[in-house]
């Protein structure tokens, strides 16, 4: 008798928890119920509040601030007002207003708060508390930050996250602490110039690099179908397994030469290259160790201070110094947002990240921002949360990359198992969706949607609302019914009337809080199931019992997350998928090949003539459909691209290789390399203190005449 036995490791994925604050129906001022002839009758107090809220319209709302009305009214009144500018609080004005606002409600909340609870019967979920946080860390006000988070306390409030308010104060007083460390690092050398500051002007001020995000992505409603790829019959290249990381570490440590050499400077390789003598750097010219990642473009080299420690930029996010192909000096510049991802293509003259927050942003070769989007308004992240049902406090993991093209007219980005390329105004070009991992089928699937299914279906019910709709039938259906049931329009009917009345006002209050974006009919959930291997039968007493290892999980577990991406040298396209699929497209998004490793590269690089793929362990050079060679680089070099071959940057040592990935010779040191570029004489490489010049080395550029 044989008996199959299932293992499931993964839970199923339930709908999200509803977070609007009028989630529950609440008493509506109602007229009173003894008979009063019609005529005496009178507008209810607050009405300009309240209509102001349920129209939705930002303008009226602001208008409506003077005002007198109701507690619960006004508590409304200036709660969507803080909902709605937060969400465009990139926008300078906006943010000002956001945070103006938001001060007024927690300064009449003390007043509100009773009424709140009289009205509704408990006290709401009220966002303003953990908006106005946010606003203040960002803007590094952290001790009004955490002031606030106090008060919502206080008050008993909850901003629905695993650590509630105080965990959300812990980490506002790391980040505290990481700006003091930053502050103090730069008033430690205050009033010492550098060279390089006489050179470029660095941007200190962080208001007035703050530029206004490009309206027309944000006027974008439409969203960009992502087609998923069909790769039968694409033509294949296949390649060598790549190992784990863990699975070369030890080969690695013993075969490494970039330890530390005894000089100063070293050579690795070829006689013929010549080393001059070392010089010290004066401390005018000595690098700041804080630009610590190094980048090659066609325009020439970009240093990345990632983790905002630039001496000359206390405060800022991140900060960013550009160089011209001769290693010139071209511009320093602090950065409004943070670079959580980052990517420059070997052709182009430009650099794009990805922000913790989710602004993609991209610059050109002078630091000159091209564009600033927020991911998270484009319809395009908003329809991926809402189909994987992704939480807002982790849609920084699921926006995996972005991507600048070289030509610096369009851009891609990555969410989830989705890539779409957009043009630098905004206009959609392609969007495509990675098929599902081998190995997964769908087995069934669930009823889910956003929000109290009870209250939603109520509250539609008492409008005569059904799916879809919109906050302009929201609107029509409460004029309608509100007139319908007024007691004073139902003489000899006046309770029953009322209790209609609550219900109409009660259901258009929680409808009209939605963002309708976000909120669609119930779908259909696709659950899916992988089998792991049969591990074979055990007998016993007669009987046989087979073992069957499977995993189960929802859309996101099933998905191949694009983990790489960029923009290829013809202007379409890689994506790179956690499998370690990693399909080329055409630029109408259109799969040319297809290659596959077992890891995913965490850079692609493509100078039209080769390709490269550098994963933890190896590097793949490849040339149209030929692996030409593959080189161990053990998880110990940043792959930098010229038009004559490429290198591999190490902590101590820097390895030329010709295009086809030949190795031509190297130098090694004895304390960190912080830059090394190309000059019209040869190389220049720089430590913290010493400089050297190398001659008769390959040239990193093409010759030109």
């Amino acid at each position: 008798m044989g008996v199959a036995i299932t293992l499931v490791f993964l839970a199923i994925v339930i709908a999200l928890a509803f977070r609007n604050s009028g989630r529950a129906a609440r008493t509506a001022p109602t007229a009173s119920t003894r008979r009063s002839p019609p005529k005496r009758s009178r507008p209810q107090q607050g009405g300009s509040a309240r209509n102001a809220w349920l129209s939705g319209d930002l303008q009226q709302m602001i208008g409506a601030l003077a005002a007198k009305a109701k507690l619960v009214d006004r508590h409304f009144l200036l709660m969507t007002i803080v909902q709605q500018t937060y969400r465009q609080r990139a926008d300078p004005t906006m943010a000002d207003k956001c945070a103006e606002v938001a001060q007024l409600h927690l300064d009449e909340f003390d007043q509100i708060k009773p009424a709140l609870k009289r009205d509704m019967g408990f006290l709401p979920h009220v966002p303003t508390f953990q908006h106005y946080a946010t606003l203040l860390t960002e803007r590094g006000d952290f001790e009004r930050a955490m002031n606030v988070c106090e008060a919502a306390i206080g008050h008993g409030l909850d901003d629905g996250t695993k650590g509630g308010y105080r965990g959300r104060i812990e980490r506002i007083k790391k980040m505290r602490a990481k700006a003091k460390l930053a502050s103090g690092a730069a008033a430690e050398t205050s009033g010492t110039p550098t060279t390089r500051a006489k050179q470029v002007v660095p941007s200190t001020d962080l208001p007035q690099i703050v530029e206004t995000l490009a309206t027309s992505h944000q006027k974008r409603t439409r969203v960009q179908t992502a087609r998923v790829l069909d790769l039968e019959g694409v033509p294949f290249v296949g390649l060598p397994r790549a190992p784990a990381r863990w699975e070369e570490r030890d080969t690695a440590k013993a075969q490494r030469e970039d330890d530390g050499a005894e000089d100063f400077f070293e050579l690795l390789g070829q006689p013929g290259w010549e080393l001059l003598e070392p010089e010290k750097l004066p401390m005018t010219e000595r690098p700041d160790p804080a630009y610590r990642r190094h980048f090659s473009a066609r325009s020439g080299t970009f240093l990345v201070d990632d983790l905002g420690r630039a001496k000359a930029h206390s405060g800022a996010p991140c900060s960013v110094m550009s160089f011209g192909a001769q290693g010139e000096p071209l511009a320093e510049r602090a950065l409004a947002w943070d670079l959580y991802r980052l990517q420059v293509n070997p052709l182009g003259a430009g650099l794009a990240g990805i922000s913790r927050n989710h602004v993609l942003h991209c610059y050109d070769e002078r630091l000159t921002t091209l564009a600033a989007v927020p991911l998270a308004e484009t319809p395009e992240v908003r329809a991926a949360k809402s189909r994987l049902e992704i939480p807002d406090l982790e849609l920084h993991r699921h926006i995996r990359t972005g991507a600048l093209r070289p030509d610096g007219k369009a851009y891609l980005f990555s969410v989830v198992d989705e890539a779409f390329a957009v043009g630098i105004e905004g206009d959609p070009l392609f969007g495509v969706r990675m098929p599902h991992q081998d190995g997964w089928e769908q087995v069934g699937s669930i009823t889910s949607r956003s929000g109290s299914s009870t209250e939603l279906d109520q509250a539609m019910s008492a409008l005569g609302l059904a799916y879809p709709f919109d906050s302009q039938d929201v609107k029509g259906r409460y004029r309608q019914l509100v007139k319908e049931w007024h007691p004073d329009k139902n003489p000899g009917r006046e309770q029953e009337a009322a209790s209609e009345f609550r219900k109409v006002v009660s259901a258009a209050e929680l409808l009209s809080g939605l963002d309708m974006s976000e909120f669609a009919a119930p779908e259909e959930r696709a659950v899916y199931r992988k089998t792991l291997g049969e591990r074979g039968e055990i007998s016993a007493a007669g009987a046989s019992i087979s073992f069957e290892m499977s995993i189960t999980g929802d859309a996101r577990s099933a998905a191949d997350w694009i983990y790489a991406a960029s923009f290829s040298a013809s202007g379409g396209a890689f994506v790179a998928g956690y499998s370690g699929k990693i399909v080329e497209l055409d630029q109408t998004g259109q799969p040319t090949r297809l290659f596959a490793t077992s890891s995913v590269p965490r850079r692609i690089a493509d100078t039209g003539d080769y390709l490269y793929f550098l994963t933890d362990t190896r590097l793949y050079v490849i040339r149209g459909t030929r692996l030409c060679r593959v080189v161990d680089v053990f998880d110990n070099g940043e792959l930098v691209v010229g038009e004559t071959g490429f290198g591999l940057l190490g902590k101590k040592a820097f390895r030329w290789y010709s295009e086809d990935g030949r190795f031509a010779g190297g130098i090694r040191t004895k304390h960190p390399l912080r830059r090394i570029y190309p000059t019209a004489q040869g190389w220049r490489a720089e430590t913290r203190q010493h400089r050297a010049e190398l001659r008769n080395v390959p040239a990193w550029r093409e010759q030109t005449a």
